[in-house]
């Protein structure tokens, strides 16, 4: 079996923002608006959550602009407006992917 691979001078990374503030209670889910420069329409990507409630997905230039969260600790969380929720990476193909 053959794989194709493909190499980048640049690879795609890309900061993602929070839009607004948000507070979750414990326990609760919510989605967060999320902004961060255009994607090539190429390929997917990985966005690699940086906070404990974000959680990380596979996405590509088509997919909404939004991240799931999960308050998982003992109390209030407050994410604030324009807080580094994560980044987008190029998406390292390893053979599987883990869900939850």
């Amino acid at each position: 079996m053959l794989f194709e691979t493909r190499t980048c001078l640049f690879p795609y990374i890309r900061k993602v923002k929070t839009t607004r503030a948000i507070t979750l209670l414990l326990n609760q889910e919510a989605f967060i608006a999320i902004d961060y420069y255009p994607l090539p329409a190429s390929q997917p990507l990985m966005f690699n959550s940086r906070h404990l409630a974000a959680l990380n997905a596979v996405i590509d230039a088509k997919t909404l602009r939004v991240v799931a969260l999960k308050n998982l600790l003992k109390g209030m969380l407050t994410i604030p407006k324009q807080y580094p929720i994560g980044r987008i990476e190029e998406l390292e193909d390893s053979g599987f992917l883990a869900c939850s």
